[in-house]
């Protein structure tokens, strides 16, 4: 529950820096309006994959916020990344703390398309429980 708290602590405070360096007369115009198409793919409900389809609509949206972020990132001059950053937090053996949050991010990819995999061939046996071929035969 600490680790989830933390987590939840750290994405509001790199949000913060985000919105902060986007709002920096610095930052180019063109990184402001990819944020901006990215909270309108998110919001309206026009998307490649609808959001009705169970996991896939909503794994659309994600990688496009993600691909916007990223994009925005690079965007961002140094100068402005340099006076926003904080730096970074030591150990108590004063190495930079170990990051998993790929890793963890991976693993729940896969997981959840395991169960969409999982329930889209076990909706296969319910949908049609007597045909056991194409002739009918």
């Amino acid at each position: 529950m600490v680790r989830i708290r933390e987590a939840a602590k750290s994405l509001m405070r790199d949000t913060r820096l985000f919105l902060r360096m986007l709002a920096d007369p610095r930052t180019p115009v063109a990184a402001r309006l990819l944020a901006l198409f990215a909270v309108l793919y998110v919001i309206f409900p026009f998307d490649l994959i609808p959001d009705y389809v169970p996991v896939y609509g909503l794994i659309d949206d994600i990688i496009v916020v993600a691909i916007a972020i990223v994009a925005i990132w690079r965007m961002i001059p140094q100068p402005v990344m340099e006076q926003f950053r904080p730096p970074p937090p030591a150990n108590d053996n004063g190495a930079a703390p170990r990051r998993g949050s790929t890793t963890a991010l991976l693993i729940v990819l896969v997981i959840i398309l395991a169960l969409t995999a999982a329930a889209w061939w076990g909706y296969g046996f319910v949908a049609s429980p007597g045909e056991t071929s194409a002739s009918g035969g």
